[in-house]
């Protein structure tokens, strides 16, 4: 079951996935986990938001991404969207994706 990353709210299975697709700067590497969900510390929330670690086979990542934010919401992913738009020292580019 995967969380959403804005409220914290389960998300099951079979429910709509907001994503908000994420490009880390240059520099920033997550060999080792890719394809795997991780936590990463948010300032802009002051705690741990899952993340998956997109592969390097995956559309995602021929799409120029690395990181993809799951929310349960359209509004959690608009206020998900927003705080990490302003961490910039990490991300490169965030993209809603829905």
């Amino acid at each position: 079951m995967a969380r959403c990353a804005w409220c914290n709210k389960e998300i099951a299975d079979d429910c709509e996935v907001f994503g908000i697709g994420a490009r880390l700067r240059e520099g920033v590497h997550l060999e080792g986990v890719e394809g795997e969900v991780i936590e990463v510390f948010s300032v802009a929330m002051n705690r741990n938001i899952p993340v998956a670690v997109v592969s390097g086979d995956s559309q995602a990542k021929r799409d120029g991404l690395d990181l993809m934010f799951m929310a349960c919401t359209r509004s959690c992913a608009t206020a998900l969207k927003a705080a990490l738009e302003g961490e910039k020292e990490e991300f490169d580019n965030i993209t809603y994706l829905h």
